[in-house]
């Protein structure tokens, strides 16, 4: 098959003994073997309210190119929520061979990690290596497969730059993700929560985008943070801080290298900069700004009718500074009836930790409230929520059942390569002039 993808979620395995252990995830839609897989998930076990005060809170993506050590790769943040002092953790996975996505308690003590084992010609396999729960948490994941696509994976660290990194997919990129666990190499739990993520699909600021968090550790009022620079591909934070850590957009690509500019510079403790390639297909990253009032919106002025969007938000305009309130929403979505989407949010300025998280099938974004602690625990209303209604020939329409005004989304709309038209047959059309 030339291109396809796949959406859904699975449940976490609730096995605690019997390392290693496997766990298939399969679905009938997967037709053939996939090239790449993205996961992302919060510590949530269902897709019915918001969970929280009770239940630690926390998000995590990663994406994964091969089960080797070097193409699996993640980042993630761990909140005790209720807590009367921060308790704040973050992580990175980048190059292990038995790890890939993972998780944490209140004391910093690994309570999840399993790693890709294989891909399978219907879905792919993990491996629970040596740790994991009894807890059945709710895992999205985005899977891509298809003689379209060329896919690769890797990391660097990054210099004052301009940062020329060799992708190795033999031909340019026509869309590259970028994760920071604001670190300088594969870590644990680390004090302080944050992380970022970015994507571009070309040179222009327009095609850019990336959003970072970040949840200071060990303070006795709330110190949460959420950033989102317009047409920046790579924007993190400092998550001891919530200060701008490091600022940087794809100027070059080629079939050799993609080059990363940056106009500030990653702190030492924070440069590895981790990346997944693809070439082939068809991809377009762009931003929509939520309208006043609910209802439909559109996207037109795509060069090709997109068969799934991938979007994030903070819930908030896009803005040069780091702003109060740590909060991310991220999903994908192949039509009206299929979503995935995870949400996180801690409020700011609070004497204790209150964060809520959620999952769900219906919406590609979620923003939760900004007030957690004015709502009630596990029930608080969602303030943006954006459905997809129909894919369009040259972009696509989505509703709002609940907005704020001007909040940014970003999305990567993405298809297979378009089939040109046939070429009209000539030497028929000589013979019908001749005929004239």
């Amino acid at each position: 098959m030339a291109f396809g993808c796949h959406i859904g979620s699975f449940t976490k395995s609730t096995t605690t003994s019997g390392f290693p252990f496997n766990q298939d995830i399969t679905d009938a839609a997967i037709t053939d073997t996939p090239k790449l897989v993205i996961l992302w998930t919060t510590p949530t076990t269902g897709d019915a309210a918001y969970e929280g005060d009770t239940n630690n809170t926390g998000f995590s993506i990663g994406f994964a190119t091969a089960a080797s050590a070097g193409k699996m790769h993640s980042v993630g943040m761990f909140e005790d929520d209720a807590a009367g002092t921060s308790d704040t953790y973050r992580w990175l996975v980048n190059n292990s061979s038995t790890a890939w996505m993972r998780n944490y308690n209140a004391a910093g003590t690994l309570q999840w990690e399993f790693h890709l084992n294989s891909f399978l010609s219907n879905g792919f396999r993990i491996t629970y290596n040596a740790t994991n729960n009894n807890i059945a948490y709710v895992i999205n994941y985005l899977v891509m497969w298809g003689s379209d696509i060329t896919v690769n994976s890797g990391s660097y660290t990054a210099t004052a730059g301009p940062d020329n990194v060799a992708h190795g997919l033999g031909a340019t990129p026509n869309f590259v993700m970028f994760l920071s666990g604001v670190g300088s190499s594969d870590n644990q739990a680390q004090a302080h929560g944050g992380f970022m993520v970015g994507m571009a699909s070309s040179t222009s600021a327009s095609n850019q985008a990336s959003i970072a968090i970040a949840s200071e550790d060990g303070r006795v009022n709330m110190d949460t943070w959420r950033y989102m620079p317009a047409s920046t591909a790579i924007g993190i934070t400092d998550p001891a801080t919530g200060a701008i850590n490091a600022v940087g957009t794809i100027t070059g690509m080629d079939s050799t290298n993609f080059t990363v500019t940056w106009s500030d510079t990653p702190s030492a403790g924070a440069a590895l900069i981790q990346w997944l390639a693809i070439s082939g297909g068809s991809h377009n990253i762009h931003t929509m700004a939520a309208p006043a009032a609910t209802g439909n919106q559109s996207k037109t002025g795509l060069s090709f009718q997109p068969v799934g969007l991938f979007a994030f938000s903070r819930g908030a305009t896009a803005s040069t500074t780091s702003d109060a309130h740590a909060m991310i929403s991220a999903g994908a979505a192949k039509s009206s009836s299929l979503h995935r989407a995870a949400t996180y949010a801690s409020e700011d300025n609070t004497a204790d930790c209150e964060a809520l998280v959620r999952s769900t099938g219906s919406y590609i974004v979620e923003i939760s409230p900004t007030d957690v602690n004015a709502t009630a625990a596990s029930t608080g209303a969602p303030t943006m929520q954006v459905e997809i209604v129909t894919m369009n020939s040259d972009g696509y329409t989505w509703n709002y059942d609940a907005t704020i005004t001007n909040a940014v989304i970003a999305v990567w709309a993405f298809a297979g390569t378009p089939v040109a038209a046939p070429l009209p047959n000539t030497s028929s059309l000589a013979l019908l002039g001749a005929g004239t």
